[in-house]
Order: C-alpha cells, then sequence, then structure tokens
C-alpha cells in the first residue's frame, strides 16, 4: 500500500489470513527463524517488543478519532486485552503451533541447495511406492535435524508435550 503522498510504503501478506491470535505470528517467527538459545533468553523481551510496538501502533491510530473518549476507552480496552501477563499466557498455551510450524517449514529453510530434490526424476511410480519419500527425506538438512531435536527437547522441558500426549491443550 502507498500512502497518498507516496511517502510511505507498507507491505500486507495475505498468504494465510485467519482471524487468530496475534501470538500464531509471533510463534512463526520464533520457531522458523531463531533458535533455541535466542527464544530461551529473548522471548519475554520480544514479546515485550511486540506488546510495545503494537500499544504504539495504536496510539499513532486511535489519535484521529474525533471522539477522543471512545479512543481513550479503546485503548484502554486494548492495553487490557494485550497486557503482558496475557499475552504471554497466551504464548504459553499457542506453543504446540511452534512445534507444528517448525516441522512443517523448516525443511524448507535450512534446506541444503546441494541436495534439491529434481522433481522432473519423481515419478508416478515413486509415489505409487513411496520412493519419494526417501528422496524427500534425503534432501533434509543436517541443521533440520539440530533444529527441530532442539524444539522437541526444548518444549518437553517446559512440560508442553507432555500436555500435549494427556489431552490438555
Amino acid at each position: 500500500m502507498f500512502s497518498a503522498d507516496r511517502q510511505q510504503v507498507k507491505l500486507l501478506d495475505l498468504q494465510t489470513m485467519r482471524c487468530t491470535t496475534p501470538v500464531i505470528d509471533i510463534l512463526h517467527l520464533l520457531f522458523t527463524s531463531t533458535g533455541h538459545e535466542v527464544r530461551q533468553r529473548h522471548t519475554g523481551d520480544l514479546l515485550l517488543h511486540y506488546q510495545r510496538s503494537l500499544f504504539d501502533a495504536l496510539d499513532e491510530h486511535l489519535c484521529v478519532l474525533e471522539d477522543q473518549k471512545l479512543a481513550g476507552k479503546l485503548q484502554r480496552g486494548f492495553e487490557e486485552l494485550f497486557a503482558y501477563g496475557r499475552l504471554r499466557a497466551e504464548y504459553d498455551r499457542c506453543l504446540p503451533y511452534g512445534l507444528g510450524i517448525a516441522m512443517w517449514l523448516l525443511p524448507a529453510v535450512t534446506f541444503n541447495p546441494n541436495q534439491i530434490l529434481d522433481l522432473d526424476e519423481v515419478t508416478i511410480n515413486d509415489f505409487k511406492t513411496n520412493n519419494h519419500e526417501k528422496k524427500i527425506a534425503q534432501m533434509v538438512s543436517v541443521d533440520y535435524h539440530k533444529r527441530m531435536r532442539d524444539i522437541a527437547l526444548e518444549l518437553y522441558e517446559q512440560g508442553v508435550l507432555q500436555r500435549l500426549r494427556n489431552g490438555c491443550i
């Protein structure tokens, strides 16, 4: 999108439009673009930064409302809705999504460019015999295995996998 004077440009990613908690986007970013150490050390800071950025954007957009009483009411509502404790609890509740998104996207994120499967060599017979799975499995990099291991251990240590197993999530 361009502003009327073409001084600002904003990009919108409409690939996975959905009405859900913003924590899903945070998990998507953290589990596909960071390692265990970054999440362990900085998740709290990143959530606080997200919250501050959200509140700053709300301030910017709510100040143009003619009804300042309404703007204040909306701002207080958003501040309550996105209070750090609630945001952190939502993050912790949605952690299994981090595992799912990592399993889905990390193969593409971490692929070795020298081991890209030549799709011209995959035949319909490969699909009938599940031979394609062997070829695709050979594409997964060492980095993928390390990152998935770290994620699984991280979620195990946090009790997420146990809660999943017990059906508590």
